[in-house]
């Protein structure tokens, strides 16, 4: 068994923490209030990485009374959306268990191997010349690994399962994804090779589908083992995760179990090609030796470095202490704190990495804008303000505390014209957190007021707008909250609400370290609406 893995003696936060040590003079200027709405419904250019940003009005005068100042964008962004298909829904993908088919036998020949082998070789390096020209740093990802369309994974081995890869190609292109994204392009090679794997990308550029796609390729379908674990920080993650997990390989005969808090145990002595759970369930599950994994081929850490503060850490040492040294792990998440790549090398073998430069790893389809506040009361006006000037986007409203969430929430409902909205929080019982979720995912509501169980991995279409009413902890925490916009090609806007200067010199090393400007919102003092 192995015992390479030491996490002991490093320090407990991993996260970038707020820098005291800042310059006098700031990178944004708190102007007079005006509210303003914010652009949207943007079309999409061809090119989405250089995004089109609708400029607020300049020169404005401040009169006394001003509700809302619409802003039109010069330009629309049109984005195809795939058709319409059945897909599992939560409870479905939690409870589907499938039988493999055994007729899924490699009997078809691969033609003209080599000379593909060849011409992945030539393309790949095409890619990577590409990605080191953004200044994304990648290291070890062979050529030959590198696909430009699913149909490449098949020559990625000479004894491919051919019968099966067909499938799980039909599954994914199903789910939408026609052809692959650039993250997925670069570590689904690498992933099926079965090498160590450290991978940071923006929020919101697919890396679910590319690990899960990436392990699924190397399953063996026939052997009915657990053979890939997938290890998610939260139970809401965990849940979103199975979902994706078993739409992606919907034809495959591959099946998926779910493991984590709040499921019954008389599931957890099943087995399944693909468990996806939190640590705490699945060591416990080891240790009343419920679970198999001797056959386990491969762990991914989603979120891995939230996976590998203290809380978890000892968790996932744990785990990994009870595997094989030839089990791959790989580690996904859009934020790689100072520390992790460190404690990676201690029970990573010589794993190859894709690394974001800082300037690049908020994504760029997400606007950032910020409101100075000067009491509280002023505070949750503005946000009110927020929400009746922008009543058309669905809004997410991130807070620090769950006792300020649960005040704002009363006063939302108690406002002369009551704001139907939904709350999430780690207070809440496990099922009405799932029920929050699914109706703020349906459509039902479009205001989800959240603590930062909802800020990692969960992908929640069409979020146009985020709302930090408190600054977060820390950047990486601020990273991830303004990721649940922008996602895949759609555009999207943020808004930080500050108060001290304190706050204001947080967002100031937020613009230094990232290199992405925040603008100033300005809002009408609606100090008097909720008082």
């Amino acid at each position: 068994m192995n015992n390479k893995l030491t996490m002991d003696n490093l320090d407990d936060e991993f996260e970038t923490s707020w820098n005291n040590n800042q310059p006098p003079d700031f990178a944004i200027n708190v102007e007079s209030p005006i509210i303003a709405k914010l652009p949207t419904n943007v079309e999409s250019p061809t090119n989405v990485e250089s995004p089109i940003i609708a400029k607020l009005p300049t020169n404005v005068e401040s009169p006394t009374n001003v509700e809302s100042i619409e802003i039109k964008s010069t330009s629309k962004i049109i984005i195809e959306n795939p058709p319409e298909q059945k897909k599992m829904t939560a409870l479905e993908a939690l409870l589907n268990i499938r039988t493999p088919d055994k007729n899924d036998k490699n009997d078809k020949k691969i033609e003209n191997f080599e000379e593909k082998v060849i011409q992945l070789k030539e393309q790949g390096k095409l890619m990577l010349d590409d990605y080191k020209e953004r200044g994304i740093l990648v290291n070890d990802i062979d050529e030959s690994m590198i696909i430009k369309d699913w149909e490449d994974c098949k020559y990625l081995n000479a004894n491919t399962n051919i019968v099966y890869l067909d499938k799980l190609i039909k599954s994914v292109t199903d789910y939408g994804y026609e052809s692959p994204r650039p993250i997925q392009c670069i570590t689904a090679g690498r992933i099926a090779k079965k090498g160590d794997l450290i991978v940071q990308a923006k929020a919101g550029n697919g890396k679910t589908a590319a690990f899960v796609f990436g392990s699924a390729i190397g399953i063996n379908p026939t052997q009915y083992k657990t053979q890939v674990l997938i290890l998610s920080p939260t139970q809401l993650l965990t849940d979103q995760t199975t979902e994706v997990v078993n739409n992606l390989t919907a034809q495959t005969g591959i099946t998926v179990h779910c493991h984590r808090g709040g499921l019954p145990l008389v599931r957890d002595n099943k087995v399944a090609h693909i468990i996806v759970g939190c640590p705490g369930r699945i060591i416990d599950l080891i240790k009343r030796k419920k679970i198999n994994l001797n056959f386990l081929k491969t762990v991914i850490l989603d979120e891995g470095d939230e996976l590998l503060k203290q809380g978890f850490r000892e968790q996932v040492k744990n785990i990994i202490e009870t595997l094989e040294d030839t089990v791959q792990i790989c580690l996904f998440s859009a934020t790689l704190p100072k520390g992790i790549l460190e404690l990676c090398t201690r029970f990573m073998r010589n794993p190859a990495y894709v690394i974001l430069p800082e300037n690049q790893v908020i994504t760029e389809l997400v606007t950032q804008w910020y409101v100075k506040c000067n009491t509280i009361y002023e505070k949750d006006g503005c946000l009110v303000d927020l929400i009746e000037a922008n009543t058309k986007d669905t809004i997410i409203i991130f807070f620090n505390s769950c006792s300020r969430l649960e005040k704002v929430s009363e006063i939302l409902s108690n406002f002369d014209r009551p704001i139907t909205h939904l709350c999430i929080h780690g207070k809440m019982d496990p099922t009405d957190k799932v029920n929050s979720i699914a109706n703020f995912i349906s459509g039902k509501c479009k205001i989800l007021l959240a603590s930062d169980i909802a800020a990692r991995g969960l992908d929640i279409p069409n979020v146009t707008l985020v709302v930090n009413y408190d600054i977060p902890a820390s950047i990486d925490t601020y990273v991830h909250r303004i990721g649940r916009s922008g996602r895949g090609a759609l555009f999207g806007n943020s808004v930080t609400l500050i108060m001290s200067e304190e706050d204001k010199q947080k967002m100031t090393f937020i613009v230094q370290v990232h290199g992405i400007p925040i603008k100033a919102l300005k809002t009408v003092n609606m100090e008097s609406k909720t008082k």
